[in-house]
């Protein structure tokens, strides 16, 4: 099951943030490792910030080391100490994004500490974090599905790709050409090496498209968790929990095609998306995978997260549900899933001519229902 999947990534995030730990003073050790809580990655991730944060203030500060600054110093710094952090952050080429969950991590730190009676002075309760500003809703449109999904099925997106990726490359100023990476070194002649791999990425694509799976989600899938007989997949979905995601008869097709040809991993795992080199596919190799594909054909930047917003746009104009929408997206809320109520202009002049409290509205309604 996916489960195994779960307990490799848990082992593999704590092994590394022991590794961190090793850098850091022992109360921060046992904020990480015995009083944080979250999911691993999560908790990786408060690891890193804080890491990165000492690191900052033995440059900055001239300090002999990470592991020598002490609750005592952490309480000497005030609110002008992290504001200038904050300068630092933004000055370095972070995003708004970057910057406040590096903020975020820190408060919940020192937010431990005062409850751990280590520090008295909390300077991040003044601290504000970046407005960072809403985002528009990317995703594919129906002819761009159709033009990537057409394109894998006949091995011509090869070709597609190459050659629009040549354009990119001879766009750029001519000392950057040489390290552009384009989808297809060697174009053509890598064709047929590509076609071996074109039923798994054809599947995978098709998959994320069909279901709207994160891609973490994705390569955590194992053979048995697939169910043919309802279409089905269990999934350990964002959080730990266990759930089932369904899919249509072209993408059972689909992952047929695929299983013909699947390799059998040499570690001895049952994981349904193997690499080249016979190992469970990687979130970044699915990145990589969509970058090399679909990002070149699409008129917009395209990323995995991208295809699950296709797919959460494309669901909420069939069904017009925004709960079936949170529910297939495993959102915890639905004012997460609000932003993919993109409404199109027919749906909204639908909305309008709905409307029967305006003036003569009703009438003509009624009008109609005697005429019929």
């Amino acid at each position: 099951m996916a489960q195994e999947y779960k307990k490799e990534i848990k082992e593999r995030c704590e092994l590394q943030l022991e590794k961190i730990c090793g850098e850091l003073p022992e109360f921060v050790s046992d904020y990480l490792l015995k009083y944080l809580t979250g999911m691993p990655r999560t908790k990786l991730a408060y690891g890193y910030e804080i890491q990165y944060f000492f690191r900052y203030l033995v440059t900055v500060r001239g300090l002999t080391g990470t592991k020598d600054i002490t609750p005592e110093y952490l309480e000497s710094l005030q609110l002008a100490d992290i504001t200038e952090y904050r300068s630092h952050l933004e000055k370095a080429g972070n995003a708004e994004s970057a910057v406040s969950r590096k903020l975020t991590a820190l408060r919940g730190f020192w937010k431990w500490m005062i409850s751990s009676d280590l520090v008295n002075n909390n300077p991040m309760l003044l601290i504000k974090g970046p407005k960072i500003p809403k985002k528009n809703v990317i995703a594919m449109s129906s002819d761009e599905v159709k033009n990537v999904l057409s394109g894998l099925e006949t091995g011509d997106i090869y070709d597609e790709v190459f050659a629009k990726n040549e354009e990119k490359r001879k766009k750029l100023p001519v000392a950057q050409q040489k390290n552009y990476r384009p989808a297809l070194k060697d174009g053509a002649k890598k064709r047929s090496e590509d076609l071996k791999l074109n039923k798994r990425d054809d599947a995978i694509i098709t998959l994320l498209l069909a279901t709207g799976l994160r891609v973490s989600e994705l390569v955590g899938i194992d053979l048995e968790d697939v169910d043919f007989r309802d279409r089905s997949i269990a999934v350990v979905r964002k959080g730990g929990d266990e759930g089932k995601v369904f899919f249509n008869e072209y993408t059972e097709g689909k992952l047929k095609d695929y299983l013909k040809e699947r390799k059998i991993p040499k570690d001895g795992s049952s994981a349904l998306f193997v690499s080249a080199k016979y190992s469970r596919l990687s979130v970044r190799s699915v990145e990589r995978l969509v970058e090399k594909y679909v990002d070149p054909l699409a008129e917009k930047h395209i990323s995995t997260h991208k295809l699950r917003a296709t797919y959460a746009t494309n669901l909420y104009n069939a069904s017009r549900d925004i709960y079936k929408v949170s529910k297939a997206l495993n959102h915890s809320s639905t004012a997460a899933t609000v932003k993919y109520a993109e409404l199109s202009d027919g749906i909204l002049k639908e909305a309008a001519d709905s409307i029967d409290y305006m003036p003569g509205e009703t009438d003509g309604k009624n009008k109609k229902q005697e005429d019929k």
